[in-house]
């Protein structure tokens, strides 16, 4: 977190380029984009090959597809951001003080992205295990088990048990009593055993498993299956591939 309290006193494209950064970078980014499905930074710069600036202030004020409309910016705060992405030059220094910007005046602190605290060779510097799956018990309100979900090759070649890792996505129980789960950086799809946590099996993908998997059957037969599509907060590699398996013991 950050304050975001602006100078008092900056160009039209400072301005803009501080709007950016404390709200729209959330999604674009600077140097690739936070979520996936938005333009990149890279493709906002060659917005004016496109648009107009009268076009990017309509889209500020209605909002497209998935980008919401920012109508509570002020008119200052949208031809700022504008100034910006259009790269204007030969602007004189504004004064901040009488205008309302309403990002920095209501909102006292911004987040600044996904940040990780990591020790020198790269590894998270907290506590291990770094990500779990855990099991709870609702009825008693208490953890049932708890297992370490994921690890990183190189410690794992050193003989180091699973350390767990960042993960994202969500487990699938079958009715057979498995758990599974893709959301680790190893880019493995995992099955656990739902009543100990026991991990039963495991399969390398090649890329990591970050959406949480789905079950059909067929002729009487059951599938799971998973998208592996790698990249995002995870920062590994994408994907483009499902992985479907059928289990053991169906027809």
């Amino acid at each position: 977190m950050a304050p975001s309290a602006p100078q008092t006193e900056m160009t039209l494209v400072e301005l803009g380029k501080m709007i950016y950064g404390t709200v729209c970078s959330a999604c674009h980014g600077f140097e690739k984009a936070n979520n996936p499905a938005a333009p990149s930074f890279a493709s906002l710069r060659t917005v004016k090959e496109r648009l107009t600036q009268q076009q990017v202030l309509e889209l500020l004020e209605t909002g497209r597809n998935q980008m919401p409309s920012f109508a509570t910016f002020s008119a200052p705060e949208k031809r700022a951001v504008a100034a910006f992405l259009f790269e204007e030059t030969g602007a004189g220094r504004i004064s901040l003080k009488d205008l309302k910007l309403s990002w920095a005046q209501e909102i006292p602190f911004v987040a600044t992205g996904h940040h990780e605290f990591r020790d020198p060779d790269g590894f998270p510097a907290n506590k291990r295990p770094w990500g779990t799956l855990t099991a709870i018990d609702l009825d008693r309100g208490a953890i049932r088990w708890q297992t370490p979900l994921g690890t990183y090759r190189a410690l794992e070649a050193k003989g180091m048990p699973h350390t767990g890792t960042f993960n994202i996505g969500g487990p699938l129980v079958t009715a057979g009593g498995l758990a599974f789960i893709g959301a680790a950086m190893d880019e493995r799809f995992h099955a656990f055993d739902k009543a100990t946590g026991k991990l039963l099996w495991e399969f390398q993908m090649d890329a990591g498993g970050y959406a949480t998997p789905a079950t059909y059957a067929i002729d009487g037969r059951q599938y799971v299956i998973i998208a592996a599509g790698g990249g995002g907060k995870p920062e590994t590699k994408p994907g483009n591939a499902y992985y479907c398996f059928a289990l053991a013991g169906d027809k």
